[in-house]
């Protein structure tokens, strides 16, 4: 169960190229993510690690939503199905 505030860790296929930055495989495409209609903080998009082909993205559970929250990503002007979640308390 997710909280406020919290990163949610979504996994996915279809994100695109990705290049090394820090040690890190992240996307080149910019990831962007709404929780309920709203733009949030991603804040890792790029290749899970030991995973061939798939992909994470860190988004962080804005303030002020409760119950049942509604995510979408956006690579490369490309939406991705809508899924939801269940906050905590």
């Amino acid at each position: 169960i997710l909280r406020r505030g919290d990163f949610l860790e979504v996994y996915g296929t279809g994100f695109g190229p990705v290049i090394v930055r820090q040690g890190l495989a992240v996307t080149t495409a910019t990831v962007e993510a709404t929780v309920n209609g709203v733009g949030t903080e991603v804040s890792f998009a790029g290749s899970a690690p030991g995973f061939e082909g798939l992909y994470q993205v860190n988004v962080r559970v804005p303030n002020g939503v409760s119950g049942l929250i509604r995510l979408r990503l956006r690579a490369d002007g490309v939406d991705s199905n809508e899924v939801t979640y269940r906050l905590g308390n």
